[in-house]
């Protein structure tokens, strides 16, 4: 199974059109298309939201990536599920304060 397919999948499951999910996570009907008919490779942030969209892990979305285990501290595990309590503009100003400070 590829990840345009298992967005297909949740998206269908939860009764939205290409058109909904787009409008949702901020991208054009026709990225959500190509996506799903493996024309564009998915984004990370797109993945993201589109994870966060279906309350679910974004390796069930990312299925086609090559495997890779990760192990994270407390405190990584705790600093991450804080990120994906934020809102959307809240992420981005996190991820632009990290990139400053790993700039200095």
């Amino acid at each position: 199974m590829t990840t345009g397919t298992r967005i297909k999948e949740l998206r269908l499951a939860h009764g939205y059109r290409q058109s909904d999910l787009a409008k949702l996570v901020g991208c054009s009907s026709q990225v959500i298309s190509n996506i799903e008919r493996s024309v564009t490779v998915v984004s990370a942030d797109l993945a993201l939201k589109i994870a966060n969209e279906f309350h679910v892990q974004v390796e069930e979305i990312m299925i086609d990536s090559t495997p890779t285990t990760v192990y994270l501290t407390e405190d990584e595990s705790l600093l991450l599920s804080n990120y994906r309590k934020l809102l959307s503009s809240d992420q981005k100003l996190l991820l632009n304060i990290s990139n400053r400070l790993l700039e200095l």
